[in-house]
């Protein structure tokens, strides 16, 4: 039980997260996550898969628009399956998609 109890704080402290990768065209597009500065696309990071996590991006380069958009996120079914023997997984449920991809336009 004691076990089951370490492994359920872990899990609560812990969490889980996505490998994320976003491209753009044109490439070197400056990126802002949750108006916090990523650098230059395209970005390779890991986003948490809590269930009340947000990600708003800004993306921008000179002679084009900017784009702002919201990630969608993705049921990830471990955590879901797992979420049903301990409740805790499912503060994990869903989380960003590992791939996306945006095309800005010339102003």
């Amino acid at each position: 039980m004691k076990k089951m109890i370490a492994l359920l704080l872990v899990l609560a402290l812990v969490g889980c997260s996505t490998f994320v990768t976003i491209r753009t065209d044109p490439k070197n597009a400056q990126l802002s996550i949750n108006d916090e500065p990523k650098g230059k696309t395209p970005f390779y990071g890991d986003l948490s898969d809590g269930l009340f996590a947000r990600y708003l991006c800004r993306i921008e380069a000179p002679g084009y628009k900017p784009l702002y958009v919201q990630l969608s996120k993705e049921l990830k079914w471990g955590a879901f399956i797992a979420g049903w023997f301990f409740y805790v997984p499912w503060l994990w449920a869903s989380g960003p998609r590992p791939f996306y991809s945006f095309e800005l336009q010339q102003e």
